[in-house]
């Protein structure tokens, strides 16, 4: 999920909170749908992290290579 689809994110989860609990099908498929889009965001973020974490430590290696 693109960073650009959270304020959409953002949008579904303030209607469903906004919304009386129903036990229709359509309104539980549709909470389930959002929250498989927000643990897609988590996950997505979490791989972000670690991407930059690595490069980071990647470049350090690097100063510290170049200073010797």
């Amino acid at each position: 999920m693109a960073y650009e689809s959270m304020p959409a994110l953002f949008e579904q989860i303030d209607e469903l909170l906004a919304e009386p609990a129903s036990p229709e099908p359509a309104e539980l498929a549709r909470l389930e749908r959002t929250l498989t889009d927000g643990y897609a965001h988590a996950l997505s973020l979490e791989a972000e992290q670690l991407r930059l974490q690595r490069r980071m430590t990647e470049l350090a290696g690097e100063l510290r290579d170049g200073n010797r």
